[in-house]
């Protein structure tokens, strides 16, 4: 009987052993050659991926590419892409089409060398958004639709300095915080840049992040069109990173690209649409138009007829 239960606790312990996956032991193979997420023969183990197991996603021949399409709900506890195997002559490539993705821990698109992940649909979930690891890797991530929400912060990039790239053309990436190019953060690399161009960047942290956003813009590290914020688009159009706290997403910092009249006045303060008490009033500021030689001013009690106002209509006008 003794010998029975000995026999059946080392059996339960090789049973629990085997289900234990790291980064080593699964791989993508892209065995079937249909580059699919869902399809079990693509990976090492011949199985698709569950929540409990962390990826390590090396390039092995061009395309390596991944991806995830509207039929699949992919998860994972961890993914890495990366391109040890290539030299620097390959990268890997995460696509998502649509369908969910769900890292319980982290996302990490470059390691080593090459990473990239374009996100055109669908909805992505992590607790850890990175960009680059270490030297010489280098993290490219394009956002054109969907969402992406991590549970901390987004970092642009982890580590290293070949330049990291976010670009965020459309979707919403919704993040705790946004960390770049930090000399005093001990996991922040250098040369990352983000650049907008469609979309919405939400910084759920209940403070308001403006002022470091305002830094990184005034860095040149956060771009507008693929132009620093207040240059001019080939169009003539003045293109801007803009940002609010606590209004267009209540107790959140929201984060996007304009591009307008160059002569538009902008900036208001008291910021756009916020209620202010008289007790508490400032003076009405805001930065003028660039090429604009004088701006007109329409004060009044009625929203409607201060927004109709022109320089015909004096009534409620100030100087």
């Amino acid at each position: 009987m003794l010998r029975a239960l000995i026999y059946l606790a080392c059996f339960a312990l090789i049973l629990g052993l085997a289900g234990e996956v790291s980064a080593d032991d699964f791989r993508w193979d892209n065995s079937s050659g249909d580059s699919l997420w869902r399809t079990g023969e693509n990976w090492d183990l011949n199985r698709a991926p569950g929540a409990g197991d962390a990826l390590y996603v090396d390039w092995i021949r061009d395309p390596t590419e991944i991806i995830i399409d509207a039929d699949t709900e992919a998860q994972c506890n961890s993914i890495t892409l990366s391109n040890d195997s290539a030299g620097g002559q390959g990268y890997v490539h995460l696509h998502m089409t649509g369908g969910t993705f769900v890292a319980d821990n982290l996302i990490r698109i470059g390691r080593e060398e090459l990473g990239m992940f374009t996100l055109d649909a669908g909805d992505v979930t992590c607790s850890a958004f990175q960009l680059g690891r270490k030297d010489p890797s280098k993290g490219v991530v394009i956002i054109n639709g969907g969402t992406i929400t991590v549970g901390t912060n987004t970092r642009v990039p982890r580590g290293g300095s070949q330049g990291s790239e976010l670009h965020l053309n459309g979707g919403t990436l919704y993040t705790n915080g946004l960390v770049m190019n930090d000399p005093d953060d001990a996991l922040s690399g250098t040369n990352g840049s983000m650049d907008i161009a469609g979309g919405v960047m939400v910084l759920t942290g209940e403070e308001d992040q403006t002022e470091k956003i305002k830094g990184y813009v005034q860095n040149g590290w956060i771009t507008a069109y693929g132009v620093k914020s207040g240059e001019l688009l080939e169009d003539g159009r003045l293109a801007l990173v803009q940002m609010d706290f606590d209004l267009t997403n209540p107790g959140m910092t929201t984060v996007w690209a304009s591009a307008g009249d160059p002569t538009q006045a902008r900036s208001p303060m008291p910021a756009d649409g916020s209620t202010v008490q008289l007790a508490h009033a400032t003076a009405l500021e805001f930065t003028p138009g660039g090429s604009a030689i004088w701006h007109d001013v329409y004060l009044g009690s009625d929203q409607d007829a201060v927004t109709a106002a022109d320089t015909s209509d004096t009534t409620g006008r100030g100087p």
